[in-house]
């Protein structure tokens, strides 16, 4: 049986008893960029001394780097960042570390939170996924058979009564 079948209490499966972790309906793989321009000194007997300058984009994921980007200046960097981070995102870095892989190994421990870098030191299960944009309320067990959940840290564990399914009302605490 997938992780994904449907749960028949009693037949094959128990629910709750190793639930999904799974992403805020907010979540970004890259939480943060910063562009700084980088120098290096160049000694070339053909072509003479220099300093050359170039543009290093850093990309980030709940404070760890995840890889970085290199751009000839500032404007080529500004405008060709979408572009080189769908590419960064199709083929691993030069570690040949998968983007992907290395995003589920930090987030594992970490706050639901988009953007936050905190620990997690709450869990909470969700009694309903909410379909985007529609909103249509769907049981969580038809999608995890054995539940999902969200985890929080000590700052955003509130969730306010605002939202669907990211709401406080639409968690088991």
């Amino acid at each position: 049986m997938s992780d994904n079948a449907q749960c028949v209490p009693g037949k094959n499966c128990t629910p709750n008893t190793n639930p999904s972790h799974i992403r805020h309906h907010d979540f970004e793989f890259i939480d943060e960029i910063t562009l700084k321009l980088q120098e290096r000194w160049k000694e070339s007997e053909c072509s003479g001394d220099e300093w050359r300058f170039c543009v290093i984009a850093k990309l980030y994921f709940k404070g760890e780097e995840i890889g970085a980007l290199h751009f000839r200046d500032m404007e080529s960097a500004m405008q060709l960042l979408y572009a080189r981070k769908l590419d960064y995102f199709e083929k691993p870095n030069e570690e040949n570390i998968d983007p992907s892989t290395l995003i589920l190994k930090i987030e594992k421990d970490k706050c639901s939170q988009p953007g936050c870098k905190n620990i997690a030191t709450k869990k909470f299960m969700l009694k309903y996924l909410y379909s985007q944009p529609y909103g249509e309320k769907i049981e969580v067990i038809k999608h995890y058979r054995n539940g999902c959940y969200l985890q929080f840290c000590e700052k955003h564990y509130m969730r306010g009564d605002c939202g669907l399914q990211d709401a406080d009302h639409n968690y088991e605490k």
